[in-house]
């Protein structure tokens, strides 16, 4: 552009400005999309900010706003959009203990899992979390029915308040001690998956 200087000492135009370089939008990725209207040509001038969101099955990655410089660089890198966690299938033994807001969960959520019989017990882990981009930190456990314990063992001195010879897992049974000895530790022995837990003797 030129200008000229005329007789009477003006210019015969306003002096030109000069902006920074406009930055030209990338190609997005799955899931992401530009909030408001889509830039002109598809570039946005320097100075200017270009927002983001991602759909609501995905996860936002990296910043949601990046700005144009005047060097026709981003100052940040494009978002991109992981995608949500699904409730994972899992076996009919086992119920979900947690709250779920819907079947789309977002990152670092926590999905916690019970036994659906008291008389089962888990094998395999009973928290998993989302890790994005639709992955479990784990597989959901398993339920299994657990083993029943035999009669309980004696104990020196002892005696149970049972004539019982076979006990369901989670059932306890009480011990004392005969004449002129005292009870130490715990009065119940309990079976757990087949064996008795649980530590007393009579002193």
């Amino acid at each position: 552009m030129e200008i000229e200087c005329l007789q009477n000492g003006q210019w015969n135009s306003s002096f030109p400005t000069c902006s920074g370089i406009p930055c030209r939008v990338p190609q997005l990725g799955p899931g992401l999309g530009i909030s408001g209207f889509p830039p002109e040509n598809n570039l946005v001038k320097s100075g200017n900010k270009l927002r983001f969101y991602c759909r609501e099955e995905y996860d936002i990655e990296g910043s949601a706003e990046i700005l144009c410089l005047e060097t026709g660089d981003w100052d940040a890198p494009l978002p991109t959009c992981s995608e949500k966690c699904r409730i994972p299938n899992h076996s009919e033994t086992v119920r979900i203990a947690s709250s779920v807001p819907g079947n789309a969960l977002e990152k670092g959520f926590q999905l916690s899992f019970s036994c659906e019989q008291n008389v089962h017990i888990m094998k395999g882990s009973k928290t998993i979390t989302c890790l994005g981009n639709g992955k479990w930190s784990d597989s959901p456990p398993e339920c299994e029915r657990a083993l029943g314990c035999s009669a309980p063992p004696s104990l020196p001195n002892g005696e149970t308040r049972s004539t019982r010879s076979y006990f369901d897992h989670g059932e306890q049974v009480e011990y004392f001690c005969r004449d002129n000895y005292n009870l130490e530790g715990g009065s119940y022995k309990i079976c757990e998956n087949g064996e008795w837990k649980g530590d007393m003797q009579c002193i």
